[in-house]
């Protein structure tokens, strides 16, 4: 990626992040390239990158990396389409950005691991990039899923693996898709409340210089912490009730979560 300032990857709220637009265009294609504008004038030569999320693989076994669109945003559908030069080619949880692509070539038959060490977000860290909340909650930050991956202590999440096939312009290329999911049936819920208040205590989480109301982590710095509160408290990132609930059944199962214990494999 050469010499390229360390990337942003920001996850938005195109209302919430409003307010910082001194004359928001009421045409939404205009209002998104004034958002998009205003963070590249913040972000100061970073490239940015942005979460391109489409949750269709389980069902349709196929993710095409031009045509299916994100599905978390306007603001991040209008980046990939118009601004971004790359999209990875992960199904799910697929990011767009600008500058040096953060991986390899897709080789047939590969197991994708969103979250392993050849994912886009472990590559962010690598390159000391900063997790930025444009308008959005800390709820939003796929990171800690790479905390408990990189644990070696995840218990409450079981891994999942659909097979099917990504699309890139050149054809069509088998996968294997691998991941840690929510166990089925089961309301576990993170404790973002206490999370956000944990990390802005460790200076961690801090707002952007002259925007208050806009705030950014260390990606580095925030998965290390993640991972050493996760090897004291394995439960750690879990609000009350889910760590009540989460406790009953690994006591009565004796080990972590399983697919079998929650779905048919």
């Amino acid at each position: 990626m050469g010499n390229e300032e360390p990337p942003w990857f920001v996850h938005s709220d195109l209302l919430r992040a409003l307010p910082l637009i001194a004359s928001p265009n009421r045409n939404p294609d205009l209002l998104v390239k004034q958002q998009i504008a205003f963070l590249r004038a913040i972000a100061n030569g970073a490239p940015i990158w942005m979460p391109a999320y489409n949750y269709g693989f389980p069902q349709t076994r196929n993710f095409d990396v031009s045509d299916d669109p994100s599905e978390v945003g306007i603001l991040t559908e209008r980046f990939r389409v118009q601004e971004a030069t790359w999209r990875s080619w992960v199904p799910i949880f697929s990011v767009s950005g600008e500058g040096g692509a953060p991986f390899n070539n897709l080789r047939s038959g590969q197991v994708i691991d969103p979250f392993g060490e050849e994912s886009s977000l472990a590559r962010l860290c690598e390159l000391n990039g900063k997790y930025v909340f444009f308008g959005a909650p800390l709820s939003s930050l796929t990171l800690i899923h790479l905390a408990e991956s990189k644990s070696g202590s995840l218990t409450y999440r079981y891994t999942k693996t659909v097979s099917g096939e990504v699309t890139l312009p050149e054809g069509r290329i088998p996968v294997t898709l691998r991941w840690h999911v929510r166990p089925r049936g089961l309301a576990l819920d993170y404790d973002w409340e206490r999370l956000e208040s944990d990390l802005t205590f460790e200076g961690l989480l801090q707002p952007i210089a002259g925007y208050p109301s806009l705030r950014q982590a260390d990606a580095r710095q925030t998965l290390g912490w993640l991972i050493s509160q996760l090897h004291e408290d394995p439960l750690y990132l879990l609000d009350m009730q889910s760590r009540r609930s989460a406790s009953q059944i690994l006591d009565r199962l004796g080990r972590p979560f399983a697919i079998e214990d929650f779905e048919s494999p």
